[in-house]
């Protein structure tokens, strides 16, 4: 269990916390979520391009942007902080576990929108800018 009495370490983009009963054992949570892998080593995204009548491409298009993202940390990463952590006097073997989540959130930020602005409609493009969102539909929670 997480002791939230203790200092937590920073490093990596990671954040460890002591463990209440083990001097070795600590648990840790990535800073940001990164996008997650495939099988085959490629992301979980997508991009569907609507098509629309010829008359109106000019003026509108539409797409869907579908990703997934984790809170992971490649084990890499993992193995440095350990060596770290044994270097800063860390009794013991260090042992890493990740911190559980049952519910999460994410904010998507599409060039000068974010998911905080789900579903309004656009402002006028401030000039300079590209303009491209005009609205963001259905935010996702696990």
């Amino acid at each position: 269990m997480i002791d939230l009495g203790g200092a937590p370490y920073h490093g990596e983009g990671v954040t460890l916390f002591p463990d209440h009963a083990e001097a070795g054992r600590f648990h840790y949570v990535a800073d940001a979520p990164r996008l997650r892998l495939g099988l085959d080593g490629a992301p979980e995204l997508s991009l569907l391009k609507y098509r629309l009548d010829p008359a109106l491409h000019a003026a509108l298009g539409a797409g869907m942007l579908s990703l997934t993202v984790d809170l992971g940390v490649d084990e890499e990463r993992l193995e440095r902080l350990r060596r770290r952590l044994r270097a800063s006097g860390v009794p013991g073997p260090v042992q890493l576990v990740p911190v559980g989540a049952d519910t999460g959130r994410c904010e998507l930020v599409l060039i000068d929108r974010s998911s905080r602005d789900e579903g309004a409609p656009a402002a006028p493009a401030p000039p300079g800018s590209s303009g491209l969102v005009e609205r963001i539909l259905g935010a996702a929670a696990p």
